[in-house]
């Protein structure tokens, strides 16, 4: 069997895949982590572009014209970059993309599709010319290329903020994120040798036959990976049940009284000594401050105060924050320099967690606090 014919089963099969699965994620709204249904964005994308491929070399044998369905299909690969970037926010940030953010995002792909439309109309033709063709393919990896530098820089925020995280499965989330934004990278790559090669006329058609099919071959490895992870480990795609953190803590032998007594000796240490302002500060070193075991720290901190232990410290820097802004001599400094006193080592963590306090930015809140003194 030829390697044209391998390379066209495998892009059906894992075209085939990406749709199912995607159109499963968005049609099951129920307990789905909201970050998986923006991925299914992105792997729906990746499909659309997969049957685009097949439509422009297989249309000819089925007496279809390939144009401008194939055109339409193409567009989708300005999805990748935004999909993917919003994915990684989407996981990092525990924030969903507002309407008008997306649609900011999404100028590119409109772009494309109203010079499809008013090519056809003027020049009564749905076929790009090649050299036109040629910019908007290279536009499109241009587009790429920005939006993995934005996301590898979100997932190295993301790393760092969870260094101090008591729970696993942001750990393990971070793995996941990493191995997504990986395994669309080496695709990304193999097209974009391709494209590059092509263009310098240095690559012969068998060459660019099997990168095509290292490409796919990538993607269709990626395609049943994530449906493997879904079965294996549902964690990292359904909201867990509120049940969890009690279940979690059902053969603890931490009485209801100690856990009291506990929970007040933390809030008492956090306010008189502030460990929080310590960017390295660890649910491991707080234990051994407090003299107390780290499962019993991190036991009365997800019951008695409803938060993991980032979120717990980070309640208590923002609160600092918040002092420091209005107070005379905090006035002085800069925003930048309060969070990073408070203990905070990311502008980005800083205001997503002040802002979900205050539902201000820091800026807002240090403005309306002086109108109303």
């Amino acid at each position: 069997m030829k390697v044209d014919t391998i390379t066209s089963f495998i892009a059906f099969i894992t075209a085939l895949q990406l749709i199912l699965f995607s159109l499963f994620v968005l049609t099951t709204r129920k307990r789905v982590r909201k970050s998986l249904q923006v991925l299914s964005i992105f792997l729906l994308s990746n499909a659309i572009f997969i049957l685009a491929y097949l439509f422009r070399k297989f249309a000819a044998d089925i007496g279809m014209n390939p144009s401008p369905l194939a055109s339409f299909l193409f567009s989708s690969g300005f999805l990748f970059g935004p999909s993917l970037f919003w994915y990684s926010v989407t996981m990092a940030r525990k924030v969903q993309p507002k309407l008008k953010i997306l649609l900011i995002h999404l100028i590119p792909f409109s772009l494309f599709l109203v010079l499809i439309i008013i090519h056809g109309l003027v020049a009564n033709s749905w076929v790009i010319p090649f050299s036109l063709f040629q910019y908007i393919l290279s536009s499109m990896h241009i587009q790429i290329l920005c939006y993995m530098v934005a996301s590898i820089k979100e997932i190295s925020s993301y790393q760092h903020k969870i260094e101090n995280a008591y729970s696993s499965l942001e750990k393990m989330n971070l793995n996941w994120l990493k191995l997504n934004v990986i395994a669309f990278l080496c695709m990304w790559l193999v097209d974009i040798a391709d494209f590059l090669l092509g263009k310098m006329d240095i690559l012969s058609n068998e060459a660019s036959v099997l990168l095509t099919f290292v490409s796919l071959l990538i993607n269709f490895l990626f395609a049943n990976l994530i449906i493997y992870r879904g079965l294996t480990t549902p964690e990292l795609f359904i909201e867990p049940p509120e049940s969890t953190v009690k279940n979690k803590y059902s053969g603890s032998l931490l009485s209801p009284e100690q856990s009291v007594r506990i929970a007040e000796k933390l809030k008492e240490f956090m306010e008189k000594e502030k460990p929080f302002l310590e960017p390295e500060i660890s649910l491991q070193e707080l234990s051994t401050r407090v003299k107390i075991h780290p499962r019993y720290v991190s036991q009365v901190i997800n019951e008695r105060f409803n938060k993991n232990f980032f979120e717990f410290v980070n309640y208590y820097r923002v609160e600092e924050a918040k002092t420091q802004l209005i107070t005379e001599s905090g006035l002085e400094k800069t925003v930048l320099e309060i969070l990073y006193e408070c203990g905070f080592n990311s502008k980005s963590v800083f205001n997503t967690f002040f802002k979900k306090s205050t539902g201000l930015t820091p800026s807002q809140y240090r403005k309306r606090c002086s109108i109303a003194s």
